[in-house]
């Protein structure tokens, strides 16, 4: 905005927080604080609700968004109450609200991921063995395929189809094996993967 229309625009929004004082009587127990122009968040949010109510009242608006503006209202001034109202406990000191440079890293390079539960599967998919316990967590959350309901011994799962094979010795555990063996056709393992799914 140009200094001129951000004037214009400021008036607007003075002129109309006037009218929404005196129409909600806000200024029973300073529902709205006098000092709204100090808060940069209080002029946000008085922008956005002067917007929705033009829309709300004007040719295309309903009742039902009329009905919706003034929960948002009743919310607003909810949470001005607390923040702000009664003495204005939010003060005027002007407390350095700017992000800091490492901050804003720290976000950038934050996990999208992160609280999310990860999916069971190996962390690399050139593994080439996987352990019973992550391969029925693969199978449960679908992402490998038994050959057949019958023929537990075979399973498709990262292109590849994986061998079962039996724990070893008392201290052994059951394992699957990559199958890259050059008797499994991969047309046929295809066929039989896709008939069956």
């Amino acid at each position: 905005m140009t200094e001129p229309e951000y004037t214009l625009a400021w008036e607007q929004l003075r002129d109309w927080t006037v009218w929404l004082v005196g129409r909600y009587r806000l200024v029973l127990e300073d529902r709205l604080p006098a000092c709204w122009p100090q808060h940069p968040e209080l002029i946000e949010e008085l922008w956005a609700l002067r917007a929705w109510r033009t829309e709300a009242y004007g040719p295309e608006g309903t009742g039902q968004s009329a009905v919706y503006w003034h929960q948002a209202l009743v919310a607003f001034l909810g949470h001005v109450s607390v923040w702000w109202a009664g003495g204005c406990r939010a003060g005027h000191s002007s407390p350095n609200t700017d992000l800091r440079p490492e901050q804003i890293r720290s976000w950038k390079y934050a996990s999208p991921l992160a609280g999310i539960p990860q999916q069971p599967h190996p962390t690399s998919t050139e593994l080439n063995i996987i352990t019973a316990e992550q391969m029925r967590a693969l199978t449960d959350a679908g992402l490998a395929h038994p050959q057949h309901e019958t023929i537990a011994a075979f399973t498709y799962y990262d292109g590849s189809w994986w061998a079962f094979g039996p724990p070893e010795g008392e201290d052994g555990f059951a394992m699957w094996f990559r199958a890259d063996d050059a008797d499994l056709d991969t047309n046929t393992e295809s066929e039989t993967f896709h008939d069956h799914h």
